[in-house]
Parts: structure tokens; sequence; C-alpha cells
């Protein structure tokens, strides 16, 4: 592909991708870039490419206000590497594509290079084609825009203050291309497909008009006239509910269209069907709050809530008995084609369940705003017969406020924030952070030199992070009695606050630490990037790490799939406990390291892989008593 020049245009097969998590491509070769930061300092760049980006805004972008003293040098050295990576045989040849001018940097890019300038082309040109009346067409090209993205947009950048407006803004426009392509398939003449998937986006966006309007239209060509009209239905009593008011004109104008069987709804024009008010809206749409960002590392942070509503009507009837309905709602904007492994696994997981058990199984996108998430919360217990609630952000008077409220509904909690002791109807979900850190610290000191400390890096002493520091420092002197172990509090959980854990990995490895440990949250990225600039290993926390850099040696991991299909089992069978902990070990497979470095010797993995054996043996028998 061309990329531009001061002296005009050359030629390099270079391809940005920010659809998902970051990645840049030279043919069917994907360029490493060095660690978190440098990837950071690249997509900083690319949100302004071919803009003269000042270096003392990168600096405040990229430490968020808090930059180290050496800052302005440290982002030198990640262009020079970043020059290096992406202008490999440049030699003494000027930089093309990443270029010093004045006091800043220019990332030069032609168009066609980034996949976000190719999705907004794709999308303008289906929205012309939909225009003219080509609808098959315009489908088309809707699905080919659609299959550029590879999961959330920045997707590594979630917690980063200057990528969130970007983040923001397309997801919207994600969810906006999803609507039109319905609007295309339906503008061709479809309608019976796409109700499940339909149904799906009204369950994620139940306040947009648009969708529910689609799903009204492929119900009623699908001979559902009835499920058309109580879809209107139940949009017109939730917009009363929840905002005072009553569907707009468009929507109200095709449910007398439907009530009166107009023959025209079942193969509109184009020009109808946009007069229903189901075509693109004429001016693009923002959300009122910024969507949910990315999945955090523990289950709770992922899963926002997951409702498992018992119904009673003849529809789920099953044996004379009620049967469940299980609705998982990610923290994430609405997009029925994410494929991030915090949202399919647990609902894979839950399917699954749901198969076995004869629950049905749905999934409704949410929790964009905390107000939001109450809302759900409180309409959800209203039918269910447990919800699975994680609001990371809502304080504990608040949230027993709402289950209290609901004695007869079923709820778990992040039991490492909130303690349901007290509360019968509540059971607190905990992963065994110390078992975790077990592993991680043995891990570490068997690979650490004779002489050499490990350390970790934790946020706040909190008792999840304590519980994990815990069991690291047990773990390291099971493996090497009398061990240094380094441990330092930075003080913050904050996702954007990287410093003070950067600069306390620094101390400990000046210190001798081999091995540093991240245990505080997004702040820990900033330890491990420590880690990886002075050569030692980083073990990273919650989620498997080792794409950051060579330099993770594993990550001790919490899994979502088996945690979330264990406490659906529980509850179905009746011994789901109340009013304590649910606490998740080797023994439910919901812990465990993962994504442990190539370059570890087959000896020292067979010496870990056995003290978990006999960990999750203790477990078990345990569990058994």
């Amino acid at each position: 592909m061309p990329v531009f020049c001061a002296g005009g245009v050359v030629e390099a097969a270079m391809e940005f991708r920010l659809l998902g998590p970051l990645e840049v491509a030279e043919g069917s070769r994907l360029i490493p870039l060095g660690g978190s930061r440098p990837s950071a300092l690249l997509a900083l760049l690319l949100l302004r490419r071919n803009e003269v980006v000042a270096l003392d805004r990168i600096v405040d972008e990229l430490w968020a206000g808090q930059p180290p003293k050496t800052a302005e040098q440290v982002v030198r050295v990640y262009v020079s590497n970043l020059r290096k990576a992406l202008e490999p045989g440049g030699g003494d040849e000027p930089p093309r594509i990443l270029v010093t001018h004045g006091s800043g940097y220019v990332l030069r890019v032609a168009p066609g290079d980034v996949d976000v300038d190719r999705f907004e082309e794709l999308r303008a040109d289906a929205r012309r084609l939909l225009a003219q009346g080509d609808a098959a067409e315009a489908a088309k090209v809707l699905g080919e825009a659609l299959s550029l993205w590879r999961g959330p947009a920045l997707q590594d950048f979630a917690y980063e203050t200057f990528a969130q407006p970007e983040i923001a803004r397309l997801a919207e426009l994600r969810l906006a291309t999803l609507e039109d392509r319905f609007d295309a398939r339906l503008a061709a003449g479809e309608g019976s497909e796409l109700v499940a998937d339909l149904e799906q986006l009204v369950d994620a966006s139940p306040l947009r008009e648009r969708p529910r309007a689609q799903l009204m239209l492929a119900l009623y060509r699908s001979g559902r006239q009835a499920d058309a009209l109580e879809t209107y239905h139940r949009g017109r009593r939730l917009l009363a509910d929840e905002l005072g008011l009553e569907p707009g004109e468009p929507l109200r104008r095709l449910e007398l269209r439907i009530l009166q069987q107009d023959p025209e709804l079942v193969r509109p024009t184009p020009a109808t069907f946009a007069a229903e008010g189901t075509g693109p809206p004429p001016q693009r749409r923002r959300w009122l709050s910024p969507p949910g960002i990315a999945v955090a590392a523990t289950l709770v942070a992922a899963i926002a809530a997951v409702l498992i509503a018992a119904t009673t009507g003849p529809a789920q009837r099953r044996s004379g008995a009620a049967a469940l309905r299980v609705t998982f709602v990610p923290n994430t904007a609405p997009d029925l084609t994410d494929q991030s492994a915090g949202v399919v696994e647990p609902v894979n997981a839950l399917r699954e369940a749901a198969n076995e058990l004869g629950i049905v199984a749905r999934v409704r996108y949410g929790g964009d705003s905390l107000s939001r998430f109450l809302r759900t919360l409180a309409v959800a217990a209203r039918t269910s017969g447990l919800v699975f609630a994680g609001p990371t952000t809502v304080h504990a008077e608040t949230l027993f406020g709402l289950t209290r409220r609901f004695p007869k509904t079923r709820f778990l909690v992040d039991g490492s924030l909130y303690d349901p002791t007290g509360q019968p109807n509540v059971t607190g979900l905990v992963f065994d952070g110390w078992e975790d850190g077990y592993l991680g610290g043995y891990l570490a000191a068997l690979v650490a030199h004779h002489n050499d400390a490990i350390s970790a890096v934790g946020g706040l002493p909190v008792p999840s992070v304590r519980d994990l520091i815990r069991g690291f420092r047990a773990g390291a002197r099971r493996a090497r009695p009398g061990i240094r172990v380094l441990v330092d509090y930075a003080g913050t959980f904050k996702y954007q606050d990287q410093g003070p854990c950067e600069r306390a990995a620094n101390r400990q490895i000046d210190e001798g630490s081999a091995v540093v440990f991240d245990v505080a949250g997004g702040c820990g990225f900033g330890a491990l990037e420590a880690a990886d600039v002075r050569g030692v290993w980083g073990l990273g926390v919650d989620d498997d790490l080792s794409y950051l850099n060579s330099q993770i040696l594993a990550s001790v991991v919490k899994k979502l799939s088996p945690a979330t299909e264990l406490a659906v089992r529980l509850f179905a069978s009746g011994r789901l406990p109340g009013g304590r902990d649910l606490r998740l070990g080797l023994a439910s497979d919901s812990i465990g390291l993962a994504g442990i470095n190539g370059r570890v010797p087959p000896t020292v993995r067979a010496k870990v892989e056995a003290v978990e054996a006999k960990l999750r043996a203790r477990d078990q028998a345990r569990n058994s008593r």
C-alpha cells in the first residue's frame, strides 16, 4: 500500500488495524511492536494520523498527566524502536512513516492503510447503494465492512484516556452499521431469516426504536403478526416506564400498518422501507454516556450481569415446571459480531449448561451507564430466579438496598467487593487468589537465579490483592526457602495511572528482582512494561497477558466459563449457598496459570504441574466433605 513522505509517494505493504487489538501487518506477517507502551504511542499517533502531535502532548496523553521525569526521553526511545519495526531496511535513509516534525511526530499513512478508514468508506458506499435501491449489494458491502472487526475497537487501550472518545465513536458506528445491514436485508425481501439476530439486537438495545421496527417487520413477514404487535407494545411499555415517553411517529405508524395488514410491508421498496423509520438515521447518533469499556479481568468486571429468569408462561413450561431463562448481559457496547473472549466464553458456557439443564439462554447487552445497569438489575429481579450482578462502581448500600427489595430473587455478587453475610438471597463469588498466587510464586522462584529476589506490585491492599500476594510469597518459599520476596503497593487501581506501578517495579528490579508480579489491575501494566524494558520476567494477573511482550513469564488467570457454568448448575440444583461466598478454586477449574513462556524449561513446567495437581486434589477432598 502507498504511504506519503516528504518527497512524494512510495510503496510499502503496511496495514494498520485498530478494529480489535492493535496490529500492524506486512502482507501475512504481523510486525512485533515491542510492548504495551510503544504500542500505545503508535495507537495515539494512528488516531491523529497525518497530523503533527507535539511531544509534550504525547507525554501528557501516554501518562494521563502524571509522567515520570524521563518521559520525553522514553518517548524518543519508543519512537526509535517503532521506526526499526516499521522500516527495518531504512538504514541511513530518513524515516518515511514515523517522521519527526519540529518538536513532535507525525505518522504518515495513505487512504486505505488503516482499517477504520476502509470500514467507513465501505459503510458510505453501502448507504449510497441502499439509497439507489440496490439493497442486496448494499447488504453485501456492509457485511464486508463488519468483517473488518476482530473485537472491540482499540481493545488493548480500553482503559487509556486518549483512546476512549474514539472507542465510543466506533462502538456507536459499528452498531449503526449493523442496523444498516438489517435495513438492507429487509429491503431485499428477507424476513424470517433475521428474526433471531434482531431479537438479540433488541434485547441488547431495548430503547433503540430502529432495531425494534426492523424486528416487527421481520416477524410480520414470518406470519407472526401477533408477535410483531407484542414487540411494539413491549417497547411502548419500556419507554413509558424508563423515560415517560411514547414511541416515535414512525414506530406508531408501522404498528398501524401491521394492524391494517398493509400488503406493501411484505416486500417494501427502499423508499417506503426508510419511511417507516427503519432506514438510516438522518445524522450520526451518539450514546448518552460512553459505552462500557473492555471486559476487565475478573468475572464481575467481565460480566455486568447474568440474569437467570424463572418464567411461567405457557411457552416456557416443560413437564409442568417453569423452565429457567438465562440472559447474559456483558458490560460492553451492543454488538452481535463481538468475538471478545470476555463475552464469547461465558455465553458459550451458559448455552452448554442451558442445553443440558433445559434452560433458555439469551444474551442481553447493556450496562453502559450506572443508572441503566441498576435499572436493568431491578427489571430483571422482578421476574428472575437468579441475577449475577457485577457493578464495580456501585456502593454496597445501594446494591444491597436493591437486593433487599427482591427477597425471592437470588443474587450473585463479587465477593471481593461485597460481603453477602446477612443477606440470605445473596451469594458472593470469590476466586481463590491464594491458590492462584501460590502457583505464580512457585513458578517465579523456580526461574529466578540463586541470588535473585522476586517481587509483587499491588495497587491497594484490599483482601483480594493481599490473598494473591500471600499465596505468591508462600509458593515462592515452597520452591526456594529463604528467597527474598519484595512487595510494594502503588496506592492506586486507576487503569490510566501506570506511572506509580512502573516506578515501584523499577525500584524492585534495582534491588535484585528477577520476576515482577503485577497485582494492580491496569496500573500493573506499568510494572510489566518496566520488566520488559529492564529484561526481567513479568508475571501477569487475571487474564492471559502473554501478548504484551516476550518477557511475560505467565499469568495467574480467572476463568470465566467454568465459574459461570458452576454457578448456573448450583442454582438449578438448589445447592447455591446463600448469605456467604462461593469460593472458586482449582477444583472448579476457575483459576490457574496461562500463557507460560516457551523459554520455561520442561523440568520446571513438570514441577509446577505437580504442585497444581496436589492443590487440586486438596480442594476436591475439602469440597467432598
